[in-house]
Formats: C-alpha cells, structure tokens, sequence
C-alpha cells in the first residue's frame, strides 16, 4: 500500500498520470476521512477515473478541483458503488482528486485508478485556454458537445469594429447554456433556457480591439450536443465631406465644444489591423488641446467638433486628415489610415 496521502492541499501525493491506467490503494477511517492526490496534465487530456474495493457498509466519493481549489467534478454513488470519470476533458494544469469517507461510514479500503490521453475535444475548457474565432459579418457554425466528459467550451475573438454580435445555441440534445464575456471575464449576457429549447444572445459591443469570450457549459452536467452560430453586424459610420468616418459608440449629453476651446479627453489610437500604438488611459493621463487651431490632425479636430460632453466615438481617419505621406518615423507608417476611440471629458 502507499504511503498515506496527505489531507490538505499542501501535502497532497503526487499519481503519475499516463495514457496507461495506473493504480494507488489505500485506506480510509474516522480519523483520516480524506486523502488527497495530486495530478498534472502536459496538455488537453481526456481523464479516465475509478475508485472501487470500497468495503461493503461503506462509501467514499471522489470531487475534482482545480489548481485554484474550485470543484471542478464529482462521483458521489451511494454505499461502496463504484465512483468513477470517463473521458472527462481538462486543460493542461495542476488538478486535486479527493477521496472523502463519508460522515458515519465504516472505514474502507479502496483502489484509485487513473489514466489521462491527449484530447480530441475542438475547444478550450478555461479563460486561459479559450479556443481564438474570427468573427465576421458572415455566420460561422460550430458543433460540438458538453457535459460529463467536457465540463464547457470557451471560444474567444477580438472585436475588429464596434457592432452587435448575434449568437444562437441550437440542436441541442440537452440542456445547455449560453454565456458572453468580456476581457476581465465579466459576464455580460447569458440565455439560460431550460431543457432543449434552444438559446440566443444579441448584444453591441463597443471595445473594437478587446478580446471577448463565448462559453457554452451544460448546467446540469448532461451530455448535450449543440450547434453555435456566431456572427457581427459593424455599426454603419457616418461620412463626412471630407472623407472622415466616425461611429458614436455612447452619445453624449453635454457640452458640443465651440472652436478656440479646450477639450479634453481620453484616447486609443490603433492601424488598421488593431495594433495599439497610442493611449492616454494607458497613462492614465488625459489630453488636452484647443480644438480648431491645428495643434492636433485634422481628423480630430473636425471629429470631435460635433461631439458632445459624455459622447464617446470612434474615429475612422484617412491618411489625408492624419500623417499623410511622411507619417510619424519610427511610429506611424507613411499613409496609414488610423483609428481613435474618443472619450470627451470635459470642454474648457
């Protein structure tokens, strides 16, 4: 028999874990109700599980948790069924099997079995392993599955330009759930119908260059195969005479600013490719300028002067109304198109 594993997170035993199913037997009491092993995964894996020898008159369980202690899993039979995973997918990382006694149960043996092989799963289970998606006017299709053996499919995308993303959950075989989130993994929208009936989320999305998050997750840990559609509808910008573009993501209330007057903002100025090459909120500083007078590009000067106090607006500027043909050497290329997301502040 091994040596006793630790209790606690701290002292819990090392299981090598391999595609060949390897076993550890132990024993449980009143006095030691709780083992705890420790497993790491190179990579995406399908983890094979089962703890059985358990006496009779007793029961022990077993709960999967993460790195970070969340419960990830868990087989809880009555008496000395035996508990066991098939092919549950977890990311690369450190996980915790525990083996509990339950409270007025006999003490038992028992023999824990695992084994763990690359995964086939298409999508990401994590945040921090979230599949990338492009996302475009056009509607992308993905099928796959959740539940028992996937815990939740994460996809992630970078919004190329402010607009509404439309997704839709369909032919379901089960219950499953639809989630979007946003680049600090706050939970923005959710379609939680129950049984089969499929899900939808229709939200704007303004953060052009942010990354976002799609999960798919069955609550009730069913087998659930699905079908998700996924696509953007780009605001349409407004055009001016002189070739400048610009979308109102948040129409201010304010003060419109007169020229000669100091506005002052906030600012993110990317290509055209989303590269960042200029922030004020980087430096939590904001700008400050006298609009009209030629101190900024003309793009800005003629883009904010119908903006209003609160407004927020991104702005489409040609090389024309920016750096021209020389650019900015060593930051911006010659003749580039640059895009700013404007917050004005306050009008002077």
């Amino acid at each position: 028999m091994a040596k006793d594993p630790g209790s606690n997170f701290r002292t819990a035993s090392p299981f090598q874990i391999s595609p060949t199913a390897s076993s550890k037997r132990q024993s449980l009491n009143a006095q030691d109700p709780l083992d705890l092993w420790k497993i790491k995964l190179n990579t995406r894996s399908s983890l094979n599980l089962s703890l059985r020898g358990i006496q009779k008159n007793a029961d022990a369980d077993v709960f999967i948790l993460s790195k970070a202690r969340k419960l990830l899993g868990s087989s809880q039979n009555p008496g000395n069924q035996a508990e066991q995973f098939k092919r549950l997918t977890l990311d690369a990382g450190t996980y915790y099997v525990a083996v509990l006694l339950q409270q007025e149960s006999p003490g038992t043996r028992y023999a824990l079995t695992m084994s763990a092989a690359p995964s086939t799963d298409r999508f990401g289970n994590s945040f921090e392993t979230a599949t990338p998606v492009s996302i475009s006017a056009t509607s992308n299709i993905l099928d796959d599955a959740v539940g028992k053996r996937d815990l939740a499919d994460l996809t992630q995308f970078t919004l190329t330009a402010p607009g509404t993303i439309n997704l839709q959950l369909t032919n379901l075989s089960a219950n499953a759930n639809l989630e979007l989130y946003d680049r600090n993994r706050n939970l923005i929208n959710s379609s939680t119908n129950l049984a089969t009936t499929g899900e939808a989320i229709t939200q704007r999305l303004i953060e052009f260059g942010s990354t976002y998050y799609i999960r798919v997750v069955s609550p009730a840990g069913q087998d659930a195969n699905y079908r998700l559609a996924y696509s953007l509808t780009p605001d349409l910008p407004t055009i001016t005479g002189s070739g400048l573009k610009y979308v109102d993501l948040i129409r201010g209330t304010g003060t419109t600013p007169a020229r000669g007057q100091t506005v002052v903002v906030h600012y993110t100025g990317t290509f055209e490719n989303g590269t960042k090459f200029d922030s004020s909120r980087d430096r939590n500083r904001p700008f400050s300028f006298q609009l009209g007078t030629g101190s900024v590009i003309p793009g800005w000067d003629e883009g904010l002067s119908t903006m209003q106090v609160g407004g927020r607006r991104q702005l489409i500027v040609p090389a024309n109304l920016a750096y021209g043909s020389k650019g900015v050497p060593g930051t911006i290329p010659p003749n580039s198109t640059l895009i700013f997301d404007v917050d004005l502040l306050q009008v002077v």
